[in-house]
């Protein structure tokens, strides 16, 4: 999830800087120096960015803790960022930045914005340069992989366990499902290797 974050956070921050660039450029021919839609854009983005935050430490805790907990952190987690992004929507809507509401509106979308960026462009060139060799699994499995016809990250996710254990014993598909993990392809929910697998 770290490793997502850091993605995540990279883009927004270039994303932020070249939107914010754009909106204090039109400004500035347009209103002749008064910056309320900038301000309220960069609001926005640093609310986007505490409720991003918030989310991502939610999505830690599901993993540390029963069951029985985790609906109490997932309502709570809705909840809270619901909360701030109406507290902020508000001091911007009663501030001398009232008319800035509206890129406020448009920063708290930029976490999602750039998720989009991320997985449904950037990611999806990246995996068809994925080759199975990058995975960090033994050079055995890789060998019966490739034997199989399966050199890229993408083929092996195409594969089900039942499909893998023709050719594969039951630790060396472990050892798969760690090494996709390590790419985190299980946050895109392409992860197809484990769909079989309850316990997963």
């Amino acid at each position: 999830m770290i490793y997502t974050d850091k993605k995540v956070l990279k883009c927004l921050l270039f994303y932020g800087l070249i939107v914010s660039l754009i909106i204090f450029i039109l400004e500035l021919i347009i209103h002749l120096g008064i910056f309320n839609y900038t301000i309220s854009f960069i609001i926005g983005i640093i609310t986007s960015f505490i409720c991003f935050m918030i989310m991502s430490f939610t999505v830690t805790k599901l993993t540390d803790n029963p069951e029985s907990k985790i609906k109490f952190y997932v309502f709570s987690s809705y909840l809270l960022r619901l909360i701030i992004y109406g507290v902020v929507m508000y001091l911007v809507y009663i501030s001398p930045l009232k008319y800035g509401v509206f890129t406020c509106f448009f920063g708290f979308l930029s976490i999602r914005i750039c998720i989009l960026i991320v997985y449904n462009i950037i990611e999806k060139i990246n995996d068809n340069k994925r080759k199975i060799d990058n995975l960090n699994i033994d050079v055995y499995i890789k060998d019966q992989l490739k034997k199989h016809n399966i050199l890229y990250v993408k083929d092996l996710c195409e594969k089900s366990r039942k499909d893998l254990s023709e050719y594969l014993n039951e630790e060396e598909i472990n050892k798969i499902i760690e090494a996709l993990k390590e790419y985190e392809l299980f946050i895109k929910g392409e992860l197809e290797v484990i769909k079989d697998d309850d316990g997963s």
